[in-house]
C-alpha cells in the first residue's frame, strides 16, 4: 500500500469478526459481505452495543446499493464479486474505501474531500475513535471519553458510520443527519425478521430496499435514475446542502467534515463546521421531519414526522402501539412477511446536549398475533384488547405512585416535596419494569382466546405486583416508627382505592364471586 494511504477496506483483512464455529478472524470488507452470505458472521468483535443498528443499517444500504450496481438481487447474493460491486459503486476509486488518506482533495472512508485543498482550518476533534461516536458521556464520569487509546481500523470504522449515519445537531456548525426528526431526534431501527441471526436480518432489510426503491423514488422525488448514493464521494466545502433530486433512495449519509490523520504513532481526526447540514437546507429540513423513505423508520401519520423514542425507549406501551395503534405508517422494514416471527427495535435515544440511553426490544410474535397483523384490519381489530392491557398497566402504575407518596407524606405529616415525588416515580419505574416482563405473553394470551377472560388474569398479576412493589416500599423508605403503622395503612388504602376506583379490583371480585356461586 502506499505511505499516503492506510487502512484499505477493500484489501485488508480489517473487520475482526468472529466466524459461526467460533474462530476469531480479521476480514475485509468484501469478505464480510461474502461470509453475510454464508450465514458465517456470528459478531464483530470490536462492535460497541449502541453501534450494531448503525452497522446493520449501513451493511443492507451498502449491498443494496453494490447489488442494484451490477444488476443482482439479493437471492444472488452468495454469487457477487463484492469487491468488484464496491469499486464500481466508487467508480473505481479505492480512496473512498480506505480510512487514512492523505491527499484530502480525494474521498477517505465515510469523509468527503476538502475542496480547499489543505485541513489548515480544521481543528484537532480527538485521539481516540470513541470521541467521535455518538455516545455522548456525561462530564467524563458515564462513559470515559478517549479510552480507546489503542484502537485498531475497525474500532474506528464503527465510530465513523456511527457519527456519520446517526448523529444529530451538537452545537453550532455541527449538524445532524436529515433521517430523523430534527436536530435532537434519533434515527430508529425498526424491522421483522424471521430469525435473530445478523446475516439472515440484512439480506432480508437488503431486500427490501431492493424491492420499495422505484415507489421511493416516485413518492419522495429523489433522482429519476441513479443519484448521489455514497455521500463521502462528493467534495464538501461546508456552505451547500444536497437536495433530493440529486440522491439515491437508499444514500449512505455524512453529516459532519471530518478527516483522519495520522500524528505520530497514533490516528487522529480533525473536523470543521459547517453552515447547513448536507442533506436539505435548514427550511426543507423542518418541512420533511425526517420522512425521507428510510425502511426502519415509522412516520407519525397526524403530523408525518418520523419516529423519535423517548428515554422509555421501546417498553410495552411503545411497542404496542408501533405494532397494532395505527398511529403510525410503518417502515417497509416492519412490514410483515409470511415467515416473519420477530419484531425487533434498536435506537440510541438523543436530546439537547445529551442521550436518553440506548435502547432495544426483540418480542417473539406468536402464529395467531402474526395472522393478524397480516390481515387486512386485524392490527384495528386486536387494538381493542391491547388498549385495555396497556390502560390496566397505566392504573397499576398511577395507584403504586399514589401509594408511596401518601406513605411517605403521613410517615412526614407534611406535603409532598421533590424527595417525595422522587422517591413515588422511582418505584413506579420497579413496576413497569415488572410489568414490561409480563405484558406481551399476557396481551397473546388475550388476542389468541379474544374473550375478557385473560384480560380479568392480566389485572390479577398487576394488583399483585402493585402491592407486592408497595410492600417493597414501605420496608426501604424511611418513617418514624411512631407513625409508621399509620402511614403504611394509609398507603394501602390509597393503593386499593385507586386499584378500585378505575376498575381493576371490581372486575376480579365479581368473577370471584360468580365461582363461588
Amino acid at each position: 500500500m502506499s505511505s499516503q494511504t492506510r487502512w484499505n477496506l477493500l484489501d485488508e483483512a480489517l473487520i475482526r469478526v468472529q466466524r459461526r464455529d467460533k474462530r476469531q478472524e480479521g476480514l475485509s470488507l468484501p469478505g464480510v459481505l461474502r461470509a453475510l452470505g454464508d450465514d458465517d458472521v456470528q459478531a464483530f468483535l470490536a462492535l460497541r452495543r449502541h453501534q450494531r443498528h448503525a452497522w446493520h443499517m449501513f451493511l443492507a444500504q451498502l449491498a443494496a446499493l453494490a447489488l442494484q450496481r451490477v444488476g443482482l438481487t439479493v437471492e444472488a447474493w452468495r454469487d457477487v464479486d463484492w469487491k468488484r460491486a464496491l469499486g464500481l459503486l466508487s467508480d473505481g476509486d479505492e480512496t473512498a474505501w480506505t480510512l487514512d488518506v492523505d491527499d484530502v482533495t480525494r474521498p477517505a472512508f465515510m469523509q468527503p474531500p476538502v475542496p480547499e485543498g489543505n485541513l489548515s482550518s480544521f481543528k484537532l476533534q480527538g485521539r481516540a475513535p470513541d470521541v467521535i461516536d455518538v455516545l455522548v458521556t456525561s462530564k467524563n464520569h458515564d462513559v470515559k471519553q478517549e479510552r480507546a487509546v489503542d484502537a485498531r481500523a475497525d474500532d474506528w470504522l464503527f465510530a465513523l458510520v456511527s457519527l456519520q449515519t446517526m448523529e444529530g445537531v451538537m452545537g453550532a456548525g455541527k449538524y445532524g443527519i436529515a433521517r430523523m426528526n430534527g436536530g435532537y431526534g434519533s434515527r430508529s431501527c425498526i424491522a421483522m425478521s424471521t430469525g435473530l441471526g445478523l446475516a439472515a436480518r440484512i439480506r432480508r432489510d437488503a431486500g427490501i430496499l431492493l424491492d420499495t426503491e422505484a415507489h421511493v423514488r416516485r413518492q419522495l422525488g429523489y433522482a429519476d435514475k441513479g443519484g448521489l448514493a455514497l455521500l463521502w464521494m462528493v467534495p464538501w466545502d461546508g456552505n451547500d446542502s444536497l437536495p433530493l433530486d440529486q440522491l439515491h433512495p437508499f444514500f449512505i449519509e455524512v453529516c459532519r467534515r471530518i478527516r483522519m490523520r495520522r500524528d505520530g504513532d497514533r490516528e487522529v481526526v480533525l473536523d470543521k463546521g459547517t453552515k447547513s447540514g448536507r442533506v436539505l437546507s435548514k427550511t426543507v429540513r423542518a418541512q420533511t421531519k425526517g420522512s425521507l423513505g428510510d425502511v426502519w423508520t415509522p412516520i407519525h401519520v397526524d403530523d408525518a414526522k418520523a419516529l423519535s423514542p423517548s428515554g422509555r425507549g421501546f417498553d410495552y406501551a411503545t411497542v404496542s402501539k408501533l405494532l397494532f395503534s395505527g398511529d403510525f405508517r410503518t417502515g417497509q422494514a416492519q412490514r410483515h412477511g409470511a415467515s416473519d416471527r420477530f419484531f425487533s427495535a434498536a435506537v440510541l435515544a438523543r436530546g439537547q446536549g445529551g442521550t436518553a440511553g440506548f435502547h432495544e426490544r426483540v418480542v417473539f410474535l406468536p402464529k395467531a398475533v402474526r395472522g393478524l397483523l397480516r390481515s387486512d384490519g386485524g392490527a384495528a381489530r386486536a387494538f381493542g384488547h391491547v388498549r385495555g392491557h396497556v390502560d390496566a398497566a397505566s392504573i397499576a402504575r398511577q395507584a403504586l405512585r399514589f401509594a408511596v407518596t401518601t406513605f411517605l407524606r403521613v410517615a412526614a405529616e407534611g406535603r409532598p416535596n421533590d424527595a417525595t415525588k422522587t422517591a413515588a416515580a422511582k418505584w413506579a419505574r420497579t413496576l413497569d419494569e415488572d410489568m414490561d416482563a409480563r405484558f406481551f405473553p399476557a396481551l397473546w394470551l388475550s388476542l389468541e382466546k379474544d374473550n375478557d377472560g385473560p384480560l380479568l388474569d392480566w389485572h390479577a398479576q398487576l394488583v399483585g405486583l402493585a402491592h407486592r412493589r408497595f410492600a417493597e416500599a414501605t420496608r426501604s423508605l424511611p418513617s418514624p416508627v411512631a407513625r409508621r403503622a399509620r402511614a403504611v395503612a394509609a398507603g394501602e388504602s390509597a393503593l386499593r382505592g385507586t386499584l378500585r376506583k378505575h376498575g381493576l379490583i371490581k372486575p376480579l371480585e365479581a368473577a370471584v364471586k360468580g365461582e363461588g356461586r
